[in-house]
């Protein structure tokens, strides 16, 4: 196991959150408990290989997801490692807040039973209470074995099969309740969906663009602060939305020149949209992971996320389909205008025209009016002045029946 060095704020509003639990004239704990996770102290890690790492990480978050699920209710620890780093061994009624391998605290337990003994006369009773791999005491062996390995490696002593090891009983005196069996977790995601729809109105139509950015990094702020887990219905729909958030930030980004963190959100937006499960969700993401990275330079890929986003439109003739491939075909038409594809102004025409053909079906008039706004641009390299005056008029009628919409 591994101690939480130092308070973090995670820890000291979970405990608080335990303390306003309690009910009225019970007696509360004068101490903050010592807060940990399962498998080796990150300090010990620095040496193993990538792929060792991260399955040692892997194993203290399902270990503690054990925990809280009720199955995991006791552990095993190596009384030598107490002994070098100078800590008392648990003791019966000790108090432990159990995180994951990134310290968000997961529960609280309390040790209910402490019994040395020799690692080779540990039972299949404690192996099956452990609650890891298939329970067996020949498992429990095999991995004990290795983990009190890699401890005594740190310690400078040596695996023996009569290593004294501290088998210790818990239970969970508290957890986080389920915030998903609250329904203002879900009036929570549909507020902030709503939210994102009014900052586009309010600041970036009006482009007031760090207003705008400032607004969404706040949504993005509730977002994660639900700490939905991944095996929770309602986290697909968190995902759906903070993929919508973080797209506006990653466009914002590319607008305000700030290349590389739009690079960075745009890769985050990219995982919560395949965490999403939602087709529309990731073709969009696709697309706007392709706008980034043909903005940073890197055309090539770009335009083959962008391909495959645009087959992801094609699969469907839903409004929506129809809308994120109108705007692909704005993109299209920006990249031609700008010369970073090879069409020129001819390519760009024809993305636009291709836009407003889908856009104005469905009345989408801040696609339509970017798409004019384009044709314009291409119009007036191609030195069509007649067709440049024609797409500003049109882009005019779109600003206002986007204003009076």
């Amino acid at each position: 196991m591994s101690e939480t060095k130092s308070p973090d704020p995670r820890i000291l509003a979970f405990w608080q959150e335990y303390l306003n639990s309690l009910p009225p004239g019970e007696m509360v704990p004068r101490n903050l408990p010592q807060a940990w996770h399962f498998m080796d102290e990150p300090d010990a890690t620095s040496g193993l290989e990538a792929k060792v790492l991260a399955r040692i990480q892997a194993a203290a978050d399902e270990l503690g997801a054990l925990v809280v699920a009720g199955i995991k209710t006791a552990t095993a620890s190596l009384e030598w490692t107490y002994a070098a780093q100078g800590e008392a061994v648990p003791l019966p009624d000790d108090l432990s807040i159990i995180t994951d391998w990134s310290g968000k605290p997961l529960c609280l337990i309390r040790t209910t039973e402490v019994r040395r003994l020799p690692f080779n006369q540990v039972d299949a009773q404690f192996a099956y209470d452990e609650g890891e791999d298939d329970r067996s005491l020949e498992t429990w062996r095999r991995v004990h074995w290795e983990f009190f390995s890699r401890e005594c490696a740190a310690i400078g002593r040596q695996p023996a099969e009569n290593m004294p090891v501290i088998c210790e009983r818990f239970k969970v005196i508290y957890q986080r309740p389920n915030l998903e069996d609250q329904p203002e977790v879900a009036q929570t995601i549909q507020s902030i969906e709503e939210e994102l729809e009014a900052v586009l109105v309010r600041y970036e139509q009006a482009e007031d663009l760090e207003n705008a950015l400032k607004a969404y990094w706040m949504l993005e702020e509730r977002l994660l602060a639900l700490e939905l887990p991944p095996d929770r219905p309602l986290f697909q729909a968190q995902q759906r939305v903070l993929a919508a958030v973080l797209m506006r930030q990653a466009n914002i980004l590319r607008q305000l020149g700030r290349q590389e963190k739009a690079a960075e959100v745009s890769i985050c937006e990219l995982e919560a949209a395949r965490q999403s499960g939602d087709d529309l969700t990731l073709a969009r993401s696709l697309i706007s992971y392709g706008a980034t990275l043909i903005f940073s330079g890197d055309v090539e890929p770009g335009l083959e996320y962008l391909e495959e986003g645009r087959l992801a439109f094609s699969r469907g003739d839903s409004l929506e389909h129809r809308q994120g491939l109108g705007w692909y075909w704005i993109l299209r038409a920006d990249l031609a205008n700008a010369r970073v594809t090879g069409g020129g102004a001819t390519e760009a025409l024809e993305a636009a025209s291709q836009a407003l053909s889908l856009l104005e079906a469905i009345e989408n008039w801040p696609g339509i009016e970017r798409a004019w706004a384009a044709q314009a641009i291409a119009c007036e390299s191609l030195g069509d002045d007649a067709g440049a005056e024609r797409a500003q008029q049109g882009q005019a009628a779109a600003e206002m029946r986007r204003k009076n919409s």
